[in-house]
């Protein structure tokens, strides 16, 4: 039997012991803003040590080929959902990698070669635990206070006029109301553009402390707001989609993941702590969404299997025993593929029956007459006899009106000194 070490290679770093627990903590902001850990920023070292689950597979399909207009059926909304640490940023970093056409590493078969876009598209990643709109998040010439507000300011980045584009929006940032479809159209335009929100429902704890300029509203309210729009005004682009992520509602900030599920799932009776806002919201974003699960329960052991090791050999073959072997032999040269009747798993089965007929192991009652030491005894015999096996090569047959058995204690009696 081969060793660990032979039918595995661990990565170079978990030899070295530099696999520490913080670089499975992926952060899209730092890949976006290329200050990740290498294991994340370069592609070839993120798809080289991504398993590549069923979730993945789809989502990079549904968004690429969305983008790219190769697949324009493809949902324009798409919502992750699992629990933290369920794969939700591990596959927004993937998708961020594909979108600015950096796909080395990537295993063959996941995307069609010709899906992968020849130039970086306009792309925003913002997660919700980065955005500060009490202080603002500085960007050097632009200070942005809202979710629409960094949404500009990245798209615009991606086409190389950040300030131009985030202009087009100032007014409502800097009121903290949610902006139109006309506002939309002039930013986004007909596409493409991918937007990836992460942890939304972290920022609304936040947002709901902040109230809007007239003090009518507060800003989590507006953010709710704009994203129905958002998602409204993708489903009218074939070049526009936009990726939410949402824990479970057990985890962290479950009230928040549970108004927004109230807000983006069909009309049905909701929970006692979910909004009840418009139903008619409620069913037009449901015509649009496409809910998917990073990672199935059964794909974790292959995730943790990818990720700490270079090369697992599947299992081979369990040897047969020594002696197993030998059996086996010794049956063939005797002319048999199969084992003797005494090492048959009917065997037993006929023992059992024959045994009841001796009185030590019967639980007749005494008043039966007791059969004879002579029959009992060739009873017992029938179940080794020769004759008993189909195939044993015995000229003993059953006469007509006898049954095998029968036959079988005859030959016995003629050939038993009993």
């Amino acid at each position: 039997m081969k060793t660990i070490f032979e039918n595995c290679t661990p990565r170079d770093e978990v030899l070295r012991g530099d696999l520490r627990d913080e670089m499975f903590a992926a952060r899209l902001k730092d890949v976006v803003e290329g200050s990740a850990d290498p294991l994340y920023s370069t592609a070839r070292a993120f798809f080289e040590n991504t398993y590549p689950t069923e979730g993945l597979k789809t989502l990079v399909n549904e968004v690429l080929g969305r983008l790219n207009g190769h697949n324009p059926t493809a949902s324009p909304f798409i919502r992750l959902e699992t629990s933290f640490g369920g794969g939700k940023t591990h596959n927004l970093i993937a998708l961020y990698h594909l979108a600015q056409g950096h796909s080395d590493g990537l295993p063959a078969g996941i995307l069609p070669p010709d899906w992968i876009p020849a130039a970086p598209l306009p792309t925003a990643g913002i997660a919700g635990w980065e955005m500060d709109p009490a202080n603002r998040i500085n960007h050097g010439e632009v200070s942005t206070r809202t979710l629409w507000g960094e949404i500009a300011w990245h798209l615009g980045r991606g086409r190389g006029d950040a300030t131009a584009a985030y202009e087009l929006i100032r007014q409502s940032d800097e009121q903290l109301v949610a902006p139109g479809a006309q506002v939309l159209d002039r930013l986004i335009g007909d596409g493409p553009a991918l937007i990836m929100l992460d942890e939304v429902a972290r920022y609304l704890r936040a947002a709901s402390a902040v109230p809007t300029a007239g003090g009518q509203s507060t800003l989590a309210e507006q953010t709710v707001a704009f994203l129905m729009t958002l998602i409204e005004f993708a489903a009218t682009k074939p070049r526009v989609v936009v990726v939410l992520t949402l824990a479970d509602s057990s985890d962290a900030f479950g009230k928040e993941t549970d108004q927004l599920k109230g807000k983006l799932a069909p009309a049905k009776a909701t929970k006692p702590r979910e909004s009840h806002d418009l139903a008619e919201a409620r069913r037009i974003s449901a015509r649009q969404e496409r809910v998917l699960t990073p990672a199935g329960e059964t794909e974790i052991a292959r995730i943790v299997t990818h990720r700490l090791f270079r090369r697992v050999e599947p299992p081979a073959r369990p040897s047969r025993p020594r002696s197993t072997r030998t059996a086996s032999a010794s049956w063939r040269r005797r002319g048999s593929t199969s084992p003797p009747a005494p090492c048959r798993p009917s065997t037993s089965r006929r023992w059992r029956g024959a045994t009841r007929s001796i009185p030590s192991c019967s639980t007749r009652s005494p008043a039966r007459p007791r059969p004879s030491r002579t029959s009992s005894a060739r009873a017992v015999l029938s179940v080794c006899s020769p004759a008993s096996s189909a195939g044993s090569g015995s000229s003993i047959r059953p006469t007509p009106g006898t049954s095998r058995r029968t036959t079988s204690i005859s030959a016995w009696t003629r050939s038993s000194p009993i």
